[in-house]
């Protein structure tokens, strides 16, 4: 799908409106999500959903434990059951986090007698997993009628957390039960979940804080049912009350939260003037800048690659290995930040990253063509920044995407241990989309790997890339080299090199390949073009030197 790694869910870059989709889809069916879906602050308007019997739904039916929507707006969503469990305007159950969003306006409607309908107006049930942080709800709610059941402005039934969200939507329903049973109505949350634990005692993960309703229609509180002792209330309020706060104190003192996992606070609300309800605001241009927090976006395109266009910053990747933008040591904190210049926290021992990546940092990606000849005299000479380059490593374990660049005159002079831009590239390393041009890699060591792009790939995986010109010449003993690639074990596709390389030993056990030095892992669709020369003992292959005769796979080489 063109994820630089794995990707981890969807986001909208459009608003949407079911009002122009197809019949098909206006009745809208959905499932289970456990995946990231991003709003990135845009909408969708006019969902439309007419559930039947015993069914759960929303715009997802269920949100699991590792599900996460943030920054989505629901606009005049219109949902209607007949005896359904749990429904809401985003999600019928939601194990997972739910951040920043809303739904404005519409219907979320129980029709019949339901015999125990749970309807919210943003998620029917907020499950002891759930997560409701910084979003509200304007929907009108009808819990239909039932003798027993919940309907709430924002949450049906609240076994989780509810923290800076509130409810302004009417909540009606009738209640036919008698003594023992009830339909159950609240301004916010209809009742709190409760359960019994391995003692057999009534219990409750429910925790609102911060939260607020006003109550129109037939609640009369903000929580319907009687909740259990201790847990904290939540106060009703009038339209005013909500309204009269423009900015962040007095109800709204807490509501400044982080919404992106990075511990920073996002600033993720407007407030308008004294006649309007708070709402959520864009997160590409809300968060301000703090003293402690990043000055520069390392990340500007929100791909959680961190931006590289110098040498210098090539230089520091070294100093985080695992690309989640933070030095594991503190030694090296200075190095780093002073590549990437107002990147990091300002504290010398830094405890959280901060790039401007929208998660965490998977890796980096070269934003420019890099030159280690950088005074342009031809040749890489002792004027150069670089002149003899240590191997990024010991061990690269992230994403490193070239997005089409190269990168020229790369030259290692003398080295003992393994050597190329990488030293060795773990499991977790994927290389993509990157040129290595007229690079000169020399290796004088004993049981050593060479090659332009890495010595040893230990796992990885490399993808469109290449070594075009240059030259690596191994001369130790139990040293393998290859244009591309010392030694891969890992997985290699649509790749190829045209450097030369050149092995000079008397050792049976020099091994050199125009891609490959050593082979023990997969190719596909690559080739080699350079020359490959040996003297003495060397064993020389035009593609690799050696391959495992078990482990090894090529398909479509040449």
């Amino acid at each position: 799908m063109g994820c630089p790694a794995v990707c981890i869910g969807y986001e909208l870059t459009a608003n949407l409106d079911f009002a122009t989709a197809t019949t098909s889809l206006r009745n809208w069916a959905a499932n289970v999500y456990d995946g990231i879906f991003e709003g990135n602050g845009h909408t969708i308007s006019n969902l439309s959903i007419n559930l039947t019997s015993g069914s759960i739904g929303g715009f997802f039916r269920e949100l699991g434990e590792r599900g996460v929507v943030r920054n989505l707006g629901l606009i005049n969503p219109s949902v209607t059951t007949v005896d359904i469990l749990r429904i809401g305007g985003i999600a019928g159950d939601n194990e997972g986090t739910i951040s920043a969003s809303w739904v404005s306006g519409g219907t979320i409607t129980a029709t019949g007698t339901n015999s125990t309908p749970t309807i919210g107006g943003l998620v029917g049930r907020n499950d002891i997993t759930g997560a409701i942080i910084a979003s509200y709800s304007t929907a009108t709610v009808n819990a239909g009628t039932s003798s027993e059941g919940s309907g709430g402005g924002l949450v049906g039934d609240n076994g989780g957390l509810i923290t800076a969200s509130y409810a302004a939507g009417r909540v009606t329903g009738t209640n036919t039960g008698g003594t023992t049973t009830a339909l159950v109505l609240g301004g916010l949350v209809g009742e709190i979940w409760l359960r019994l634990n391995a003692q057999s005692e009534i219990t409750s993960n429910s925790v609102i804080t911060d939260s607020y309703c006003t109550v129109a229609g037939q609640a009369t509180a903000c929580i319907g049912g009687v909740p259990p002792a201790g847990h904290p209330a939540v106060p009703t309020s009038t339209a005013a009350q909500l309204q009269t706060p423009t900015g962040y104190t007095g109800i709204y003192a807490n509501w400044n939260v982080d919404i992106d996992g990075d511990t920073f606070p996002d600033n993720p609300w407007h407030f308008g003037a004294t006649s309007t309800y708070p709402a959520i605001t864009d997160p590409k241009t809300s968060e301000p800048p703090a003293a402690n927090q990043r000055t520069i976006d390392h990340d500007p395109d929100d791909d959680n690659l961190i931006n590289v266009d110098t040498l210098q910053k090539l230089n520091a990747i070294r100093h985080d290995l695992n690309g989640d933008g933070l030095p594991p040591s503190t030694s090296t904190y200075a190095a780093y930040v002073g590549a990437f210049l107002g990147g990091d926290l300002v504290s010398a021992t830094p405890t959280t990253p901060r790039m401007g990546c929208p998660q965490t940092c998977i890796g980096y990606e070269l934003t420019a063509n890099l030159n280690f000849d950088a005074d342009g005299m031809g040749g890489v000479t002792s004027t150069d920044p670089y002149p003899n380059w240590t191997p990024i490593g010991p061990a690269y374990a992230a994403t490193f995407d070239g997005k089409g660049h190269t990168i020229s005159n790369l030259t290692i002079a003398g080295a003992t241990g393994n050597s190329g831009l990488f030293n060795t590239l773990t499991t977790d390393a994927v290389i993509r989309d990157v040129g290595m041009l007229a690079a000169s890699i020399g290796n004088d060591g004993a049981d050593a790997y060479a090659g332009v792009l890495a010595g040893d790939n230990d796992g990885g995986m490399i993808i469109t890339s290449y070594a075009s010109g240059g030259a690596v010449t191994v001369t130790g003993t139990s040293t393998y080299g290859g244009g591309l690639i010392g030694r891969n074990a890992g997985d290699l596709r649509a790749v190829y090199s045209t450097a030369a390389v050149n092995a000079s030993s008397t050792a049976t056990s020099t091994t050199i390949g125009g891609l490959i030095g050593l082979h023990t892992g997969s190719v596909i669709a690559s080739y080699a073009a350079g020359t490959t020369t040996g003297s003495g003992a060397a064993i020389v292959g035009g593609f690799a030197g050696a391959a495992s005769s078990t482990a090894a796979a090529i398909t479509n080489g040449y």
